[in-house]
């Protein structure tokens, strides 16, 4: 048995670079080299119809600028879909957009309604650019998202109204359903319902309404506070765990012999050399096409190998 795993030996900027992060349903199968599932050919085919802006925002069009879409979101007094899929590895993220997604029914629905957010965590990170994929982790973080797809209707302050359930098969109309059940719950909505309400009825409503606003605040700041603080904890084990590899890697290469130190050494030098190639490539936003995949493959043999390498230096048995 190894001492010490790959994600021992691999940094974690580079772990966090080929994985889709979350507990969605392609960790627990096995397929390819990332360890997503293999998707039969006409469900490859599947993807999305729409443009989607990769800055600014537009109501009714998908984009990935979240803070140009809260932004306008403020402005105009209109909801916020947030939309987490794996785009080209998740099965039932196509489902959707065969079935809801890239049907002109919704399309021309959403048109005039609310801000659409596209935050994808695709299995080939040449897809989407680093900085995309930064924001995308962090947006992921902050609203828990541990399955694909997951949706979420914002109001036009942030606050969370709530999650579309998909069902076992979906159609622009069930999906409309959906989201005009949790918009009713938008405050500008029950004002207009409690307006209407009759006398003594109206301000007895009125009060339960306030109470939930409150509790909701209330949680809200808890949220936040507690996520802060989670991430401040996350940070500092994600440092304190890289200086205890480097240490427990220096004491165990130290014991070796001359020429696995050596060996370790120019394993070592390699590996970060590729991992650094590998991150000034990916900053150029390579498009997807065959080249560019066989490109991204190599770097992953050789960084493969080379920890190789240094987990049978370290542990040959």
């Amino acid at each position: 048995m190894k001492i010490l795993s790959l994600a021992l030996i691999l940094s974690v900027s580079s772990l966090l670079l080929f994985s889709c992060g979350g507990e969605n349903p392609a960790q627990s199968s096995t397929g390819n080299l990332s360890g997503q599932p293999v998707l039969d050919a006409a469900l490859l085919e599947i993807g999305p119809n729409f443009d989607i802006d990769r800055i600014g925002a537009r109501v009714g069009v998908w984009t990935s600028d979240l803070p140009a879409a809260e932004k306008l979101a403020a402005e105009k007094e209109l909801p916020i879909l947030l939309y987490f899929t794996g785009s080209d590895w998740c099965k039932y993220c196509k489902f959707l957009y065969r079935d809801v997604l890239n049907q002109k029914e919704w399309q021309d629905w959403v048109a005039d309604k609310m801000l659409l957010v596209y935050l994808d965590f695709p299995q080939n990170p040449t897809l989407i650019s680093e900085d995309l994929q930064k924001q995308n982790s962090a947006i992921q973080a902050r609203y828990q998202i541990e399955a694909f797809p997951t949706l979420i209707l914002l109001e036009h302050d942030g606050r969370r109204l709530g999650n579309i359930q998909l069902r076992e098969s979906n159609t622009p109309q069930t999906f409309k359903r959906s989201i005009k059940q949790i918009l009713r719950q938008r405050e500008a909505g029950v004002k207009q319902m409690i307006a209407r309400l009759p006398d003594g009825k109206r301000e007895q409503v009125q009060a339960l309404y306030d109470q939930i606003n409150a509790r909701k605040a209330k949680a809200d700041e808890l949220s936040q506070k507690y996520h802060e603080q989670m991430q401040a904890i996350e940070k500092e084990m994600q440092e304190l765990s890289i200086e205890t590899e480097k240490n427990m890697l220096e004491a165990i290469i130290s014991q070796q012999a001359p020429e696995n130190q050596q060996k370790y050494r120019e394993a070592r030098a390699l590996l970060d050399d590729t991992e650094k190639q590998l991150q000034d490539w990916l900053k150029t936003e390579p498009r997807q096409n065959e080249q560019n995949i066989l490109i991204y493959q190599n770097f992953q043999k050789i960084l493969q190998e080379q920890s190789d390498i240094i987990a049978d230096i370290i542990d040959p048995d």
